[in-house]
């Protein structure tokens, strides 16, 4: 038995196809920084040469209670933000978003668009000017192995705002 999740949410899980994002003219990658660069539209911004493929998968939430609560320091506000999405690894094998080493296919640097109830109703979006992007990806629970060979049941996925400057 590998356990169920308890509280579930939807999770719209936008993963980084750098393949894509490198065949976008004028785009790709910057070589220092390692940032996807932005390609000049026509307008006085430009857009982004980041491009992206959708998972939408049911979670669980550990949230920091404090997520989006500005603080003050000395470089001024800083809004803290950290939010821990569960897996459930059984729906992970089911739908084929393993690699071969049995790692969800999520890697740091993919972004959380969207948390939504069971209905597919959004609840919080994070389409700021950095948005919500993995930071680390690691299991965090066995189920129940009490008659058989323990296997992952869960995967925590850690997601925090994108920092100007920071590879993604």
């Amino acid at each position: 038995m590998r356990g169920r999740l308890i509280q579930k949410f939807l999770v719209d899980i936008r993963r980084l196809d750098p393949a894509a994002t490198e065949a976008v003219p004028g785009g790709g990658f910057n070589e220092v920084l390692g940032e996807t660069i932005v390609v000049d539209d026509g307008s006085q911004l430009g857009t982004t040469s980041r491009r992206e493929s959708q998972l939408l998968l049911t979670c669980q939430l550990n949230r920091d209670p404090r997520i989006g609560i500005d603080r003050m320091t000395r470089g001024g506000h800083q809004e803290d933000s950290k939010l821990e999405v569960v897996l459930y690894m059984p729906e992970l094998e089911n739908g084929g978003h393993l690699q071969a080493n049995g790692k969800p296919d999520i890697h740091p640097g993919d972004r959380i668009e969207a948390l939504m109830d069971r209905n597919g109703t959004v609840l919080i979006r994070f389409d700021g000017p950095h948005g919500m992007y993995v930071k680390n990806s690691e299991p965090a629970g066995y189920g129940l192995a009490a008659f058989g060979t323990a296997k992952i049941n869960l995967w925590v996925l850690t997601c925090m705002p994108e920092e100007k400057g920071v590879t993604v």
